[in-house]
């Protein structure tokens, strides 16, 4: 019955998940347009030329996202989006791999209630956890993923074979940078216990030796073939240090947004990880670090907006939950116990409806087609395979998945300084834009192939 009951709730997670993605790409309304064309222009290029580089974006260099932020995730997604190349590939990866965490968050549960029950807890309070969605429906950014990677360190620490917690830490960095330091807090609060009562010490120090051993390793590794040497991540620090006191005290850049981004972090059931405080502990204080960062540092505070910096919380929040939960079901005993789970259950798909119907996302149990497509979509369908197109940035998601390909409010400046708009064949223009069209009728050449106003196709 609990898998039948999680079954189920898994298919309605990824139909929504995956209808809302493809809504979103169709009608070039993602978290950002710009953001996500950049990602798939990158992972299209190593798929297909063997080296990250891209020409879309403005101002970082190639390999930004790559060498810059360290997402040791790329190639494996690079490698895969090249069997179905296409925005929605990318998207349809990530919504997939947050979705696989609920097997470890069940898992989990199973370990910390001892039984059946815990598979059905363990499932839902991942699953039911609505920045969970909200993290598969960002613009692939790779520490997203830290919320799966995350949730099975945790399961991993807690086995008691030493080659399932290697690989829990080796898969819990991988994501992004910022998830190193959160591999190293989970295996100092994860206590494997010998008996109810008494922490096994010694398979602990070995936790945590293996999780120090593979993160100095593998840091000195990247270091060594992927240097920082485009001031991406590091000079953050120092802003922050700057920006965050005040003749007032602490500056809390977020404290206006506690009610609408921090507080949902913690809800419907979040608050459970109250009974577990030492595991909700590394992400208090992750929290108040993202509280003191200022807007200027591309900070974003909203569950639909870049909410991907959150990423590395979630899972201390979720698995600290079922411990909680697991601790009440001991406390009150198996029968009601049982009431509290249902009601929880009830609560949690009450509360997710509500949820879904706030953020305008369609709760559904079979994947649903887009029912409007943007015309850029039509028009980009026509450039010829040997096009060199040039677009806006606010549509340019319709040609990311080309190894050159430029924006003309944006990289165009940079990388084909030269060149200008010659470095280009083909436009598809948005003709409400008067200086963009200007400029682009004035190009020898110019002819108009298709239109779909306000767009139009030109060469």
């Amino acid at each position: 019955m609990a898998m039948l009951v999680l079954g189920l709730f898994a298919l309605g997670w990824w139909s929504t998940a995956w209808s809302t993605s493809a809504a979103c790409i169709a009608a070039l309304q993602p978290v950002e347009v710009y953001r996500f064309a950049t990602f798939e222009q990158l992972v299209h290029n190593f798929a297909m030329e063997g080296r990250f580089f891209q020409t879309i974006h403005e101002g970082y260099g190639d390999h930004w996202t790559w060498a810059g932020h360290r997402g040791l995730t790329m190639p494996l997604v690079a490698w895969l989006y090249g069997f179905w190349p296409s925005p929605q590939a990318l998207a349809g990866m990530q919504i997939g791999a947050v979705l696989l965490g609920v097997v470890p968050a069940a898992l989990i549960g199973r370990r910390a209630f001892g039984s059946w029950v815990g598979l059905m807890v363990g499932g839902v309070l991942y699953l039911g956890h609505p920045v969970v969605l909200a993290q598969a429906l960002q613009d692939y950014p790779n520490l997203s993923l830290a919320v799966p990677f995350l949730v099975f360190t945790f399961w991993a620490m807690g086995s008691d074979r030493w080659w399932w917690v290697l690989l829990g830490v080796a898969v819990g960095i991988t994501p992004r940078e910022e998830c190193v330091p959160m591999v190293l807090a989970i295996a100092a609060i994860t206590l494997p216990w010998r008996e109810p009562g008494r922490v096994n010490w010694a398979r602990w120090g070995r936790n945590l030796g293996l999780a120090i051993a593979v993160v100095v390793l593998s840091s000195w590794a990247i270091m060594q073939t992927l240097p920082n040497n485009q001031g991406v991540v590091a000079p953050m620090i120092a802003p922050i240090l700057a920006t965050m006191f005040t003749p007032e005290g602490i500056a809390l850049h977020g404290w206006p947004y506690l009610e609408s981004f921090y507080l949902p972090l913690f809800l419907p059931l979040g608050l459970l990880a109250l009974l577990s405080p030492f595991t909700l502990l590394p992400a208090l204080g992750l929290l108040a670090l993202h509280m003191v960062v200022p807007p200027a540092l591309a900070i974003d505070r909203s569950l639909f907006g870049h909410s991907h910096h959150v990423a590395p919380a979630l899972p201390f929040i979720i698995v600290g939950s079922i411990h909680g939960a697991a601790r009440l079901w001991r406390w009150t005993g198996p029968r009601a116990g049982s009431v509290l789970a249902l009601g929880a259950l009830a609560f949690v798909l009450r509360h997710g409806q509500s949820f879904l119907v706030d953020h305008n996302l369609r709760p559904t149990l079979t994947p649903q087609q887009p029912t409007w497509t943007h015309p850029a979509w039509g028009l980009a369908a026509q450039l010829p395979d040997t096009a060199i197109p040039v677009t806006s940035r606010a549509i340019a998601l319709v040609i990311a998945n080309r190894p050159e390909s430029y924006t003309y409010d944006g990289s165009i400046r940079d990388k084909a300084a030269d060149e200008g708009l010659g470095a280009a064949t083909h436009a598809i223009l948005d003709t409400r834009q008067a200086d963009a069209r200007v400029w682009i009728m004035d190009m020898p050449g110019f002819e108009v192939l298709a239109e779909d106003a306000p767009y139009a196709l030109v060469s």
